[in-house]
């Protein structure tokens, strides 16, 4: 797999998200100077959602697999393999004494 072409497969498939208002922000990281260990893999894709309503709403949006949706999606989870994947849940700032 080409390391560009992966890299335009998720602009391409997550950059129409956030005209929809289903996607806060996305980034798109590599591991770099064979820091990281490698159970990490490569690429690091965070999306970043305002809440689980948000989130429920762009799978949703995929689910229906409308052929404006399945080409974005097929071109990028097509080059995806050796795949992690974590839901973590923000944190609150306050603290309870």
């Amino acid at each position: 797999m080409n390391d560009l072409d992966f890299v335009q497969a998720a602009e391409t498939s997550l950059n129409h998200l956030p005209d929809m208002s289903e996607l806060a922000a996305f980034r798109l990281t590599r591991r770099n100077l064979g820091l990281g260990h490698e159970a990490l893999g490569e690429f690091h894709l965070r999306l970043e959602f305002v809440d689980l309503a948000q989130l429920t709403s762009a799978v949703d949006r995929d689910a229906t697999r409308a052929d404006s949706v399945e080409a974005f999606h097929h071109a990028f989870c097509s080059l995806i393999t050796n795949v992690s994947l974590a839901l973590p849940l923000g944190f609150t700032s306050r603290l309870y004494l």
